[in-house]
């Protein structure tokens, strides 16, 4: 039977973080090296989205040896509420950029603690509240084991963005908001993009999409960003944007009932009218790009405490994920994205396996909740245990 989620919250920049998360079972963390060599893995939404949409991924890769964690950025979910004016015109890339690397700051502590449990901690700087008591449980119990178990350390977390959301993760690598470049560098491991907004922006190619799948449900009357459709109040406007044909309805209710956000940021929202980076910035702040670049010089201490895992060992650094009857962000988008990655891969030199592109077959724009999560899911599995990715 699949665990759930267990939730907890964070003191954040501008008030409470909820982070929903779920742990591997005792008996993996028990397991030799490989099971403990498995990165940490945090998951950012979309538009009005929320950690929520993530509830079938948490537990179901957990239960193959993931931390998993996913994090409501402010304003959305259980996370600190805005008053209107602030969240509209005043909420931009910058605030969830805080946000993310508050949690990336707890994770990197529980790394530093050698705590396998890769849960979180309660530093006296740092305020941390849970609604179970299981995070306490299994850090005492992570200690508690033998000293050369607790030596080990998992690699740094590798970086999950969905929509949007994968647009801030791009930009925060880009320029310096997190990883290497950081003025508190913060090492990532990877990368993966489901159903992301690519480097280039295109906010007004995804707008008209937006505006098709609309139309193709009935004319629209008004212009589309005037419209209350573009809010996604109903199950009919949720389908239409989101989800696949295969998905049951009692699904999208679930997400418009548990996981959406009543509003979204203006301002944050614009920002998809610009290029989020460049591909070569954001692959060069993510740790250990290319297995044999820079390692030749390690001594033999850096060799013993550097996690060899699949993931550094195939160079796998990023992973383009497409949903094929995706309306937003189409395999076409998420295939030129994949292309500019590729493109400075080349450039350097890199392992071609650094970046790869795949697409889930019949999934919609939310592939973490639509019929063909579980595909989804274990595309991620194989690429991070650097196995070859299902046909697409």
């Amino acid at each position: 039977m699949q665990q759930q989620c267990e939730v907890t919250t964070l003191n954040g920049p501008s008030g409470r973080l909820e982070v929903l998360y779920s742990l591997p079972d005792d008996h993996l963390e028990s397991e030799p090296a490989p099971a403990h060599l498995k990165p940490p893995l945090l998951f950012i939404h979309g538009t009005f989205c929320s950690a929520r949409d993530f509830t079938n991924f948490l537990p179901y890769l957990a239960q193959h040896g993931y931390p998993a964690y996913a994090l409501s950025l402010r304003g959305h979910g259980a996370s600190v509420k805005q008053k209107w004016l602030r969240k509209m015109f005043f909420t931009n890339l910058h605030s969830w950029a805080a946000d993310v690397r508050c949690v990336l700051d707890h994770m990197t502590i529980e790394a530093a603690n050698s705590r396998m449990s890769a849960s979180f901690s309660t530093p006296s700087s740092a305020s941390v509240s849970s609604s179970s008591s299981s995070l306490t449980d299994s850090a005492s119990s992570s200690s508690s084991g033998n000293s050369s178990h607790c030596r080990r350390q998992r690699p740094p977390p590798v970086l999950v963005g969905h929509s949007l959301g994968g647009g801030v993760l791009q930009w925060m690598l880009s320029s310096g908001a997190v990883g290497r470049h950081h003025q508190r560098p913060t090492e990532i491991s990877g990368l993966v993009l489901l159903g992301s907004m690519p480097l280039s922006g295109s906010g007004r190619e995804v707008l008209a999409n937006w505006e098709r799948a609309e139309a193709a449900r009935g004319a629209l009357r008004r212009p589309f960003m005037l419209s209350e459709r573009c809010l996604v109040r109903t199950r009919t406007q949720a389908r239409a944007a989101f989800f696949s044909d295969e998905t049951d309805d009692a699904v999208v209710d679930t997400w418009l009932r548990t996981c959406k956000t009543k509003h979204e940021s203006a301002l944050a929202g614009m920002s998809v009218l610009w290029p989020f980076g460049e591909a070569g910035k954001v692959l060069d702040s993510l740790c250990g790009l290319g297995a044999a670049r820079g390692l030749e010089n390690e001594d033999d201490e850096e060799k013993q405490t550097r996690p060899s895992t699949p993931l550094s060992r195939r160079s796998r650094k990023v992973l383009c994920v497409a949903g094929s009857v995706d309306k937003l962000v189409p395999p076409a988008m998420v295939l030129a994205n994949a292309y500019a990655y590729s493109a400075a891969v080349k450039e350097t030199g890199d392992d071609p396996e650094t970046c790869r592109m795949w697409t889930v077959w019949g999934a919609g724009h939310h592939l973490m909740m639509d019929a063909h999560w579980q595909e989804c899911a274990d595309g991620i599995i194989r690429w991070l245990g650097g196995d070859e990715l299902p046909i697409s």
